[in-house]
């Protein structure tokens, strides 16, 4: 629905050591409990968003680090891993000052999830009369639950 081709999803080694280590201190390490729901996180993002580049994408996720931080996960989409393409996790860790983060970040929202993480202070949606979803402070079409639930279905007709 956004983009990414329904490749494997991968994380390099040295990565999964960045997470799991905090990144040699300097971030709150994700427990292998949190690692493990990765991709979970993936499926049932609070918020996700194009950088700037377009080369990646960002899923803040409603789980949070051991410091209480909501943990945001870079995926980087149809990236050659030996003789396969992979969407690749590039990093994932508890983001500070998430709330003023995702503020800043509306010009490149592609999607708001069901499950808001209470701490964040997400863009408000604003339906209008023919239907369309927007956001406040954002020019673009913004993505939510029912688009995903009506991929997803379209998905399994197409391949059943």
């Amino acid at each position: 629905m956004l983009g990414f081709e329904p490749l494997p999803l991968c994380m390099s080694y040295s990565v999964l050591i960045k997470l799991h280590s905090g990144k040699g201190n300097t971030r709150s390490p994700l427990t292998q409990r949190q690692i493990g729901l990765i991709p979970e996180c993936l499926d049932e993002a609070a918020a996700i968003y194009q950088r700037e580049d377009g080369a990646s994408t960002i899923v803040l996720s409603t789980e949070c680090d051991a410091a209480g931080k909501p943990i945001v996960i870079c995926v980087r989409p149809s990236v050659r891993s030996g003789v396969r393409f992979v969407n690749m996790i590039m990093t994932a860790f508890g983001k500070d000052n998430a709330d003023s983060w995702a503020a800043q970040q509306v010009s490149n929202l592609l999607y708001i999830g069901e499950k808001a993480n209470p701490r964040l202070t997400l863009p408000t949606p604003i339906y209008h009369p023919a239907g369309a979803l927007e956001t406040e402070g954002s020019k673009r079409i913004i993505r939510g639950p029912d688009d995903l639930r009506k991929f997803k279905l379209n998905l399994l007709t197409s391949v059943g």
